[in-house]
């Protein structure tokens, strides 16, 4: 009987997963602001991740799917594919001029830019201390 119930359980999750939608893009383009502010929380010691502009950015992320008639529960989106942050990664890349010979500092100097621009990912990032 608990095999039953672990299989249909199973089913029900391999069902659900396939029946999810490809993230928009400007879900991706949040995602990856995100993913890189805490990469600079953690490599550059004059910034911390800033939680409270987090959560405001990602309410913004719920109004624009509330707007498109999506319901956040359940999530519709699949997991986000690497590939589809490659625009995004580029185009910082390229904002900076970084190659493989930029420096960790080269990296922060861009996060304190970004902050003082007040671009969404410098939004996300707050002075330490």
């Amino acid at each position: 009987m608990i095999w039953r119930a672990l299989l249909l359980c199973l089913w029900a999750s391999a069902a659900a997963a396939q029946t999810k939608v490809p993230a928009p893009e400007f879900l991706v383009k949040a995602t990856f602001e995100e993913r890189l502010a805490r990469v600079f929380s953690e490599a550059c010691p004059g910034f911390e991740f800033d939680h409270a502009s987090y959560d405001r950015h990602f309410l913004a992320i719920l109004g624009k799917m509330s707007d498109r008639g999506v319901r956040s529960r359940p999530w519709p989106y699949a997991s986000i594919p690497d590939e589809r942050f490659e625009p995004y990664v580029q185009g910082f890349v390229e904002k900076y001029d970084f190659g493989l010979e930029s420096t960790e500092s080269e990296m922060c100097a861009a996060a304190a830019a970004e902050h003082e621009w007040r671009t969404p990912l410098g939004q996300l990032l707050r002075k330490a201390g």
